[in-house]
């Protein structure tokens, strides 16, 4: 069952936007992707149209429950554009289900012509940031949509600076909203101060405190803070310390800037062909690549929104988060395993993303290697390989290990190496 709609000023093109079989048959130019989704534009009449595509909602209940993803995302839009909060017009939006599960779904926007992020801005330091009459132009639309947001009990939840649009004549515009929603109480306060956190985590950097104080009077629409604000202020400054802090091993450091591969951003952005097929359990999906840098392999992994519910972590955390802290946890107990590079969190657009990069252990060979080739090893090889086998076991063990699945040890010890030695 299908369910399309195209906005009737737009009836002349319905040829290509008129049903969503036509819109996931467009060719265009790929400009994101990711194994649930995609992003391509498409030029028609002398006008672009960015072109949203998904094509799963994920395994298991996230199929059935709760809004997809993408009907939630042009619902935003059209709600902004109800309360005149600029935004990109919604030209075509629908999805197909099967039974009672999402199968696909697809939005069309018109291009916002002559408009930049204002990451891409700060990015390059642009002029216009350091221009106070410029700033203070933004920022007062800014303050205004917000504080309209926020008025309707309605928060963005990603109000980052790369989600919103400014054109060449400074009107400012807000875009990419999946994951807003409206909220009451307590949770309508949190999602109010993590949205006004989004927006400062960037700022700090770029404007002076003089001017992120005015944005947020200008935000409240008074002339002095009272208890209440300052109270806020304070959350809103301190909202993101407790997030895991980024690890990034003192070996590896300076290689990675010399590449300019040294954040979580970078490396999420950079281009490769992944060793395997996606993994796409767990409601999300996770890849493994190959990387070269000067001489050196490494194996970066990404995920997004697959994750891993345990008394620890009952509402979730990355599967990476877990193996990056057993990788060190070997460590502090001197037992050999992967070296961890870099290992980093982030909430994108509403999902949970992780990386952890790894150095390629290309001079080691696994367990699986070595004993098809058992016949033809020399007896010393193969009572030394023995040998390691139980005194690596011994070690995890006494250790208190619990990463031994199989019932013997050069089991455990050949399925836990040969998963290092390949790609982890």
């Amino acid at each position: 069952m299908a369910g399309w709609t195209l906005e009737p000023a737009y009836a002349a093109l319905a040829q290509d936007f008129g049903s969503i079989d036509a819109v996931f048959a467009l060719k265009g130019e790929r400009l994101t992707h990711d194994p649930l989704s995609e992003v391509i534009r498409v030029e028609r009449g002398g006008v672009n149209y960015y072109v949203k595509r998904y094509t799963g909602a994920g395994k298991g209940l996230r199929r059935y429950l709760g809004r997809p993803r993408i009907k939630a995302e042009w619902q935003n839009l059209k709600q902004f554009a109800k309360w005149d909060i600029p935004t990109a017009e919604v030209v075509a939006c629908g999805l197909e289900r099967r039974g009672f599960a999402f199968h696909r779904g697809a939005m069309i926007t018109r291009e916002l012509p002559r408009t930049e992020d204002l990451s891409a801005l700060a990015k390059r330091n642009d002029p216009r940031l350091a221009d106070a009459g410029w700033v203070d132009h933004v920022s007062r639309q800014l303050a205004r949509h917000t504080r309209v947001m926020h008025d309707h009990h309605f928060t963005h939840n990603d109000l980052k600076w790369r989600n919103l649009l400014v054109d060449d004549k400074g009107m400012l515009f807000f875009i990419d909203c999946p994951t807003g929603a409206f909220w009451v109480g307590f949770m309508l306060r949190y999602r109010i101060t993590k949205d006004l956190a989004c927006l400062d985590k960037v700022a700090k950097y770029h404007l002076s405190a003089t001017q992120r104080l005015r944005f947020y009077l200008q935000y409240r629409r008074r002339d002095r803070l009272n208890a209440s604000d300052k109270r806020r202020v304070r959350h809103v400054v301190t909202f993101s310390r407790a997030r895991m802090s980024d690890f990034l091993a003192s070996a590896e450091a300076a290689l990675l800037e010399r590449h300019g591969l040294n954040s979580f951003e970078a490396l999420w952005a950079l281009q490769l062909d992944a060793v395997d097929e996606p993994n796409t359990g767990r409601g999300g999906w996770s890849r493994v690549y190959r990387l070269e840098l000067e001489g050196k392999g490494f194996y970066l992994k990404r995920q997004s929104d697959y994750l891993t519910r345990t008394l620890h972590s009952p509402f979730g955390e990355p599967t990476f988060a877990r193996e990056f802290r057993n990788i060190k946890r070997y460590q502090k107990l001197q037992i050999p395993a992967l070296q961890a590079v870099f290992y980093a969190e982030r909430r994108v657009d509403g999902e949970r993303r992780a990386i952890l990069m790894t150095r390629a252990l290309d001079d080691w060979s696994d367990l699986d290697h070595l004993l098809g080739q058992w016949p033809q090893l020399a007896l010393e090889q193969r009572q030394g390989i023995l040998r390691a086998c139980g005194e690596l076991a011994r070690t995890v063990h006494a250790a208190g290990g619990r990463c031994m699945a199989a019932s013997t040890p050069s089991t455990s010890f050949c399925a836990s190496t040969a998963k290092a030695g390949r790609r982890s």
